[in-house]
């Protein structure tokens, strides 16, 4: 998530210089963290959670803009699951793994959509 968000903040710095200079990563993720609990138990596609958090974010920094928060939303999103970085031992650890046991993908976003469902 965060090095996302830095990609977006790089991209809102060449956009608009004044709006990033308002702006951090933990600043950024602290609009969405509120943004998601301000939306609990009302929405739980979490593309549309980041989107308004992004709207949210540059409301903050006093640049509202819908174009914009939806070009920033859709920039996170591309490199939000292209830039993962697996630790080093994780391939290994599967591959010595697999023999043994039909493996699986374990996410908390799962676990944060069903406690979002359920509220």
């Amino acid at each position: 998530m965060r090095r996302s968000l830095g990609r977006v903040l790089q991209e809102l710095e060449s956009i608009d210089p004044d709006a990033a200079a308002m702006l951090d990563i933990e600043k950024m993720a602290e609009i969405r963290n509120r943004v998601g609990r301000d939306l609990k138990g009302k929405v739980i596609d979490l593309e549309a959670i980041r989107l308004e958090a992004f709207r949210e974010t540059l409301k903050e920094a006093g640049k509202p803009d819908e174009t914009l928060a939806t070009s920033l939303n859709q920039l996170y999103l591309k490199h939000r699951f292209k830039d993962i970085t697996l630790f080093d031992d994780v391939m290994p650890a599967l591959k010595a793994l697999q023999p043994y046991f039909a493996l699986g993908v374990v996410s908390m976003v799962l676990g944060m959509l069903l406690a979002q469902a359920s509220s």
